[in-house]
């Protein structure tokens, strides 16, 4: 129930109706204390879900507020390093940039050693509220060092897929060598392949995985 009056309240934001979105994520706050208590992840989304309304009506003190109340519960629970902890940087910057230019560079610095910074690049980009400082010298470094961040992050994440996918293949190659072996009645054969087979997936994904092919035949044309 308090996961569907958060969903309320972020549908009415997008609306502009501020009023009953901050009424509806104040429900979910309440019944989320109730249910979880004071220090939790889901009553941390709460502060930012209603930080974020008062943000767009300019109440930017209570934001603010509620904004570092936010974070310091994220980092208490969660660590420094995580992407919902760049997010709250990232509206600090925001929430103060017209004031104090210096302290949204300083919330902006530290969204970029949670090492996510590069999750926020449209938003830094487009987002007409840092036009006053987008081109500020240390605005575009920042920008910049989160590309890179973001190119590193991709050409990971592709390495990671192609060795995962040219392993799964040696895998169900191995497997389905060893059902023939089977079937054939050449059981050292078959054991020496499904030995290979297992020994593959412990190297990917460690001792404590089943593996993927067992109780099911993988084919390949």
């Amino acid at each position: 129930m308090a996961r569907s009056y958060g969903n309320l309240g972020n549908v009415y934001r997008i609306q502009g109706q501020y009023e009953r979105a901050l009424e509806n994520h104040q429900k979910a706050l309440e019944i989320f204390i109730k249910v979880s208590g004071q220090d939790h992840l889901d009553v941390a989304s709460s502060y930012s879900n209603i930080e974020v309304v008062n943000g767009r009506q300019g109440k930017c003190e209570e934001a603010f507020h509620l904004l570092e109340k936010s974070l310091d519960m994220r980092i208490k629970l969660v660590g420094f390093k995580r992407p919902d902890v760049v997010n709250s940087y990232v509206n600090l910057a925001w929430i103060i940039k017209q004031g104090n230019e210096s302290k949204c560079q300083a919330h902006l610095q530290r969204a970029f050693e949670t090492g996510f910074l590069w999750r926020a690049l449209s938003f830094l980009e487009n987002e007409d509220d840092f036009s006053a400082v987008r081109s500020a010298a240390w605005f575009q470094d920042l920008l910049q060092n989160a590309k890179k961040e973001e190119s590193k992050v991709h050409s990971l994440r592709n390495a990671q897929r192609l060795t995962t996918v040219n392993s799964d293949t040696d895998v169900a190659k191995s497997y389905n060598v060893a059902v023939i072996y089977q079937e054939q009645g050449k059981h050292e054969e078959a054991l020496e392949m499904h030995t290979t087979s297992l020994d593959i997936m412990t190297r990917i994904l460690g001792g404590d995985n089943p593996p993927r092919c067992s109780g099911e035949q993988v084919q390949y044309r």
